[in-house]
């Protein structure tokens, strides 16, 4: 991080540095290169280029660190290869910046049994864990899946008992309209007043007309 000095005017932010951003990519990718440079160039809309600070993004592969590495690069990649596995040795290394780091990190005093143990260990403790979470999923996933069939079971009987109810309550309704009709028709057959064929049948005069 780059911290500036203040400035005056907008024609005076230009430090005089350059940034560099380092990635490194301990797994490969798929340029299999060791070291790739991605310079940063603003420019406008037009294309035409603009005098601001450098800024490259060098990244950095030790996997396919080799012989035609540039030597101040390749020590220092090989080094971040050998940290990988936690076992460096020191003696490998003569560059006298990198000496200066060794005493600087902290020594792993665990053995490579113990470091074994801990790694199964922990396996084990993921596999129950990734168990205890696949038994809820599938828990969660039946109990979901019978809540369902209990509820359309439940909704169709509710749903045929509603039926029922409704259609023998219009059946009934409609066979009791029909029996006044019937009623009314054999009262007009016998020459009865309408208003009182109206009284007992309950059908308006005007619907009697039609019948």
């Amino acid at each position: 991080m780059a911290l500036l000095d203040q400035i005056t005017s907008a024609s005076n932010y230009k430090p005089k540095m350059n940034v560099y951003t380092i990635v490194v990519l301990t797994s490969g990718d798929k340029h299999k290169t060791d070291i790739l440079i991605n310079d940063f160039k603003p420019r406008k809309l037009d294309h035409s280029t603009v005098s601001e600070t450098e800024h490259k993004i060098v990244y950095l592969c030790p996997k396919y660190v080799n012989d035609k590495t540039p030597e101040p690069y390749q020590e220092w990649l090989r080094l971040i290869n050998d940290s990988l596995d936690e076992h460096i040795e020191e003696t490998d290394y003569q560059n006298d910046t990198i000496q200066k780091i060794f005493p600087l990190i902290e020594k792993n005093t665990i053995s490579p049994q113990d470091a074994a143990r801990m790694i199964d260990e922990y396996s084990d403790e993921q596999y129950l864990s990734d168990e205890c979470h696949k038994a809820m999923r599938e828990g969660l996933k039946e109990g979901v899946k019978e809540g369902l069939k209990e509820g359309l079971k439940e909704g169709l009987k509710e749903g045929l008992k509603e039926g029922l109810k409704e259609g023998l309550k219009e059946g009934l309704k409609e066979g009791l309209k029909q029996e006044k009709i019937e009623n009314a028709k054999a009262m007009i057959t016998e020459g009865l007043d309408g208003s009182l064929i109206s009284k007992i049948t309950g059908i308006s005069e005007q619907e009697l007309q039609n019948l």
